[in-house]
């Protein structure tokens, strides 16, 4: 679980952070379903 959750946090900050645009452009739960899946 901690490992899932470290891998969950650092993506969605390096997309928060690459992706800043994108996430303002769609909403942030999208950001975060798109996430999960990849996990």
């Amino acid at each position: 679980m901690a490992y899932r959750f470290e891998s969950y946090s650092f993506e969605f900050n390096q997309d928060r952070l690459g992706c800043s645009a994108n996430t303002r452009s769609e909403k942030p739960g999208h950001g975060l379903l798109i996430s999960n899946q990849n996990v």
